[in-house]
């Protein structure tokens, strides 16, 4: 009678499980890279959709702004003279702000660009006193935009 000390177990040798963890975390670690390569991806595309939409924003106000801009007078030596002047790069106006934002009224605006920001500053008009002197006043502040390169008025 012969008999054999040899028989056969059934599983995985220590070689194959090895082998088939190596493959699931190279599979893994394919998987994280792209998951963040997508994250980083979105992040990207909602900061420039944001900035988008702020410019939107900012134009349709600007535009109603300045299409609305009100051609009210000040003493300016004894004679009345349209509070209305600037350039391409620098523009005072009287306009109405938002209720949401100030009281309602004639407001003297200042819009421009300093330090590649996009600044619009704001007082109550004063008719009783100069053009001049309304202009050097002290205004309130507010940015509109940032990363602006320049601004040009047509």
């Amino acid at each position: 009678m012969i008999t054999s000390n040899h028989y056969r177990q059934a599983g995985f040798t220590l070689v194959e499980v090895q082998i088939a963890l190596l493959i699931l975390v190279m599979i893994m670690a394919a998987l994280m890279g792209s998951l963040y390569l997508v994250s980083k991806t979105t992040n990207a595309v909602t900061a420039i959709e944001e900035t988008h939409q702020d410019k939107r924003i900012i134009s349709r106000f600007l535009k109603q702004q300045l299409s609305t801009a009100l051609p009210l007078r000040a003493l300016e030596g004894g004679d009345l003279s349209v509070i209305y002047q600037g350039d391409e790069q620098d523009i005072y106006f009287v306009g109405h702000l938002p209720e949401q934002v100030v009281a309602s009224g004639p407001w003297l605006l200042h819009l421009y660009v300093k330090d590649k920001q996009l600044i619009l500053d704001y007082r109550a008009i004063d008719l009783a006193i100069s053009v001049k002197d309304n202009m050097a006043a002290d205004y309130e502040s507010v940015v509109l935009l940032s990363d602006v390169d320049e601004m040009t008025l047509r």
